[in-house]
């Protein structure tokens, strides 16, 4: 019974705290770019699979019902490992991209990767194996003949993938310490990274526990796995809305709209300052960081 209150508790807390990062990104206008299209679409399928988790994980009395939950869960659970993948490539195309690619094109292939590359992962698992989806405990997939891997060995690469993007985004970062700019981009790059260094580990050691806890039934685990799956959504919004430095200043912009200080609304605008008076444009500073990494 405590599980059970903690895990309805715990995930009305993700809940929200995703929904309210979703609602502040869509209405915080000015904050429309390419690490935020990916945020956007990363907390919605988290918001989808979490939901789905909580009114449907123990459904198991109709065959029928519990494979299609199975079904979902699994999609969306994968959908949120893809678009973290979505998170690392964007961070790679931020860093080292002298040139900005088409943002259209890019969110088609962000798209293609984070909705489509699940969709085909899920359909031919459950179209070979589809009475392996669902057990006699919970609505997922059965570790007996294999299907869970259908999961794990996606996950596991978007895991390894992102762990080496972020190594490699942190040496990146410390040969730039010495600039420390104060604009835009920079702001975006340092999110992005600050993002990645929350969601890699979280989710991660997430389902290590989550297929423990599936796997073995220890109630160690099953604690474990729910507190950590319900610190998904905390983080996210903590990470990305809180102590997000792109957020207040946007923040800052829209309140001196309402109050009519241009000033500060001028000063949300400004671009780089690498020298004091030198102002650098978002592009520049893609060329300026491949030029640091040489």
């Amino acid at each position: 019974m405590a599980l059970e209150y903690l895990t309805i508790i715990g995930l009305c807390l993700s809940i929200v705290c995703l929904c309210a990062t979703i609602i502040i990104l869509v209405f915080l206008k000015h904050l429309r770019s390419q690490r935020t299209f990916i945020l956007k679409n990363l907390c919605f399928a988290l918001l989808v699979a979490q939901i789905t988790f909580l009114a449907g994980i123990d459904q198991t009395a109709e065959r029928g019902i519990c494979l299609g939950i199975t079904v979902i869960l699994h999609y969306f659970f994968l959908a949120v490992f893809m678009w973290m993948l979505c998170q690392g490539i964007d961070m790679l195309l931020t860093l080292y991209a002298s040139e900005s690619l088409g943002k259209t094109k890019i969110s088609v292939i962000m798209c293609i990767i984070g909705w489509m590359t699940p969709a085909l992962i899920v359909s031919v698992a459950a179209g070979l194996k589809y009475n392996d989806y669902g057990t006699a405990q919970y609505c997922w997939l059965s570790q007996n003949d294999g299907v869970i891997y259908a999961f794990v060995g996606p996950a596991l690469t978007v895991v390894m993938v992102n762990t080496v993007v972020l190594i490699f985004s942190m040496v990146k970062f410390y040969k730039l310490k010495k600039y420390e700019p104060d604009c835009m981009a920079a702001k975006r790059s340092r999110a992005a990274v600050k993002s990645g260094l929350v969601m890699v580990p979280v989710l991660g050691i997430t389902w290590v526990f989550g297929l423990l806890a599936f796997d073995k039934s220890t109630v160690v685990f099953m604690y474990i796995f729910v507190i950590l799956n319900a610190s998904q959504g905390v983080g996210i919004f903590l990470t990305n809305i809180v102590l997000n430095e792109e957020v207040k200043d946007e923040y800052k912009r829209v309140r001196s709209r309402k109050t009519g200080d241009s000033s500060a609304e001028q000063d949300g605008e400004l671009k780089c300052d690498w020298s004091g008076n030198t102002y650098i444009t978002d592009d520049m500073l893609r060329d300026k960081i491949a030029r640091v990494g040489n």
